[in-house]
């Protein structure tokens, strides 16, 4: 039956030691024996020995045990040849183990020949393939296999209902069918399994779903350490590090010890500059504990620190850990990546191989994040090789990273590079180049790949919509984007703010202001990026009574302008004339306290001025900036200066500029035609601009 499977071409020889089993015979037991202590490397030959002898299925299926249990197949591949060429390949015993043997070796293949070729299935065998399927991410597997299990009338045990809840938990999409699963497990009484509710706990966790992750918990008749870390996780999930620590301090109280998996989960919990505090209390009760020789506490006590932006305090608890393993190092050039302190990062990685500390996906994902800019453009480049040689760089996590860096950097050639050498893609991959290109303005670069994602079929999602509709504004690409706006629609996208926003603009850069408000108006959410791009929209268009309109809403609602609403009222008021609006509306935002006026929004008010010809008030207020005036404000008043013909003020405004050291062939060229508007003779123009 398995006779044609692919382990006749893999029976090379290889060590496999061997557990001796009592029940066997005392000659095979012998053979056993001689294998499990080592005496001889070579399975093969210990099988060999058994050749011509009346060999049963137990022995097979003791020789069978120990490569599952050692995860040995090249093992489990000679006994498997064996069972075969002895004639046992009928026996539904031998094939149950067969397939827990292929599914502990990650053997996926061996393990799915040899379930489908067996005629009886055991509950072992159907959990024992669930599980290897559910730990390498094969989730629709799982879930065919399960319902195969169904349909067959194999009744699920706890450890069934623990991996679908875990394959549940670890894809959003299925989250849904994870609660219904919960049904089921209550029909069968099984919900007050603290391992099957502490699984429902995760589930729920995930979800979003504290309420039921809570009432899973306050089910359980009885409660262990596990059941309390799982709870405490469901909360940091959900940002509620209060609740976690409220958790903490309650394990406590009902006379559980918290265990390193519970430190970790409270202290991942307080890794937020909020509740740096509290992670510091925790922290202190350690004392005395000699942290820095637990390798897993320290690590997540330093993340802790670097996560609250303490990095001196992260990187001493570093310096003083007696051993660390390659998780604390990825954990402390991540802080210092996220903190943008690429150099230090860097440096850890350089640290981390002189010590030949073996490097894994996650050590290049953060290093590469380190270098996300013009500056560590040269560095990438280096690790980029390095990745090459361990063979990461068709990894698609570690892909995703390297082409997110050189798309930081600019490189987007390189970038694509990458993208088109990935042997697989996720919607991450994809997300990440087209977002690289509409943020450099490459519209119809980002929609080509857009294109290129639904010819291959690759599932959008809500950030992929995001950028795609970005790319349409860029491109005033009207009717692309409404086909998108309505598959927004269709998935509830739209019900996102920031979606809602990107849909916003891209009605307004098509020109279609109009459409643009009407959304606004139906936004069930708006944040100030939403008034601000309205108010732009307005603005860019002309329309200054919607603009002054929009802001009054914004006030009676309650919404606090910042810097980009001022920029946006003060450019739209400068180019239509509106000064008294503009200087009220100044006044009103200063006044306020409502922003810190930057030298741009300074510039904006000289603009308004200078327009209006009043010239004396332009002055005035460049005089009074409180910080050095730019080329660009001595122009704008110089500019001013050319419009009234006031030659004075603008060779003022010129001397001033080239005092400064900030003059430029603009500023020689605004002062020549500023003097010879004033209708001053060419010769004497010349010679008052050299003066």
């Amino acid at each position: 039956m398995w006779s044609c499977f692919s382990f006749r071409r893999n029976c090379a020889t290889s060590s496999v030691w061997i557990v001796p089993s009592s029940s066997l015979p005392s000659r095979r037991q012998h053979f056993c024996t001689k294998v499990a202590v080592g005496r001889t490397s070579d399975l093969q030959e210990t099988l060999s020995s058994l050749d011509g002898q009346t060999v049963d299925a137990n022995t097979y299926a003791s020789l069978l045990r120990t490569p599952a249990i050692l995860r040995s197949l090249h093992g489990g591949r000679h006994v498997h040849h064996h069972i075969v060429l002895h004639g046992h390949e009928q026996n539904s015993h031998l094939g149950n183990l067969l397939v827990q043997m292929y599914a502990r070796c990650m053997d996926l293949d061996g393990a799915h020949f040899c379930f489908h070729c067996t005629q009886e299935h055991n509950l072992f065998t159907w959990n024992f393939l669930l599980k290897a399927y559910d730990e390498l991410g094969f989730y629709k597997e799982v879930l065919s296999l399960f319902d195969q299990m169904l349909v067959e009338n194999a009744v699920p045990d706890k450890c069934t209902y623990v991996c679908i809840l875990s394959t549940y938990a670890t894809n959003p999409a299925a989250w849904c069918e994870g609660k219904c699963l919960h049904a089921r497990i209550l029909s069968v009484g099984l919900d007050r399994n603290f391992i099957v509710a502490t699984a429902l706990m995760n589930l729920y966790g995930k979800c979003n779903d504290i309420e039921h992750a809570c009432s899973s918990f306050e089910s359980l008749l009885e409660r262990d350490i596990v059941s309390w870390n799982a709870l405490i996780a469901a909360y940091a999930q959900q940002a509620l590090y209060k609740d976690a620590f409220q958790t903490f301090e309650q394990l406590y109280q009902e006379g559980f010890l918290p265990d390193r998996v519970t430190l970790v989960h409270v202290l991942c919990a307080f890794a937020r500059p909020a509740m740096l505090k509290c992670g510091k209390r925790i922290h202190a009760s350690l004392y005395g504990e000699d942290i820095e020789k637990n390798v897993v506490i320290a690590t997540a006590l330093a993340n802790m620190y670097g996560k609250c932006s303490s990095l001196k305090s992260a990187r001493q608890l570093f310096d003083q850990m007696h051993t660390r393993n390659v998780v604390t190092w990825n954990a402390m050039i991540a802080v210092f990546a996220q903190h943008e302190h690429g150099k230090e990062a860097i440096h850890l990685f350089k640290q981390m191989k002189l010590e030949d500390m073996m490097l894994n996906k996650v050590t290049f994902v953060s290093v590469l994040d380190a270098c996300a800019n013009d500056k560590g453009l040269h560095e990438g480049q280096v690790i980029h090789i390095l990745m090459t040689k361990f063979g990461f760089d068709v990894d698609v996590i570690v892909g995703t990273a390297l082409m997110n860096m050189y798309n930081n950097c600019s490189c987007l050639q390189e970038g694509q590079r990458v993208f088109d050498l990935l042997p697989q893609r996720n919607v991450i991959s994809w997300n990440v180049m087209i977002t690289g290109y509409v943020h450099h303005g490459y519209g119809k670069e980002a929609l080509q790949l857009h294109d290129r994602m639904e010819k291959e079929k690759a599932v959008l999602d809500d950030l992929t919509t995001v950028e795609v509709l970005s790319a349409c504004g860029l491109e005033a690409a009207l009717g692309r984007g409404q086909v998108m706006h309505a598959f927004a629609i269709q998935c509830g996208f739209d019900l996102d703010v920031v979606a809602a926003n990107t849909i916003l603009n891209m009605y307004g850069r098509c020109g279609f202001v109009n459409d643009a408000q009407r959304l606004f108006e139906r936004m069930q959410e708006r944040s100030l990026i939403s008034w601000n791009s309205i108010i732009a929209l307005h603005a860019q268009h002309g329309n200054s009574n919607m603009v002054f309109d929009i802001f009054s809403e914004m006030q009676v609602r309650g919404v606090i302008p910042n810097e980009s609403t001022l920029s946006n009222i003060m450019c739209m008021g400068s180019h239509a004339g509106l000064v008294r609006d503009c200087v009220d509306f100044w006044v009103t935002m200063i006044e306020g306290r409502c922003v810190l006026p930057t030298l741009e929004h300074f510039d904006c008010l000289l603009a308004v001025l200078g327009r209006a010809g009043q010239l004396d008030e332009a002055e005035w207020l460049i005089k009074k900036i409180p910080v050095q005036p730019s080329a660009l404000s001595w122009t704008t008043l110089l500019s001013s200066c050319r419009f009234s013909a006031d030659v004075a003020r603008g060779q003022f405004a010129a001397k001033s500029s080239f005092e400064l050291g900030i003059g430029d062939k603009v500023t020689y060229i605004t002062l020549f035609n500023t003097v010879a508007a004033s209708g001053v003779e060419e010769d004497q123009v010349l010679h008052m601009v050299a003066g």
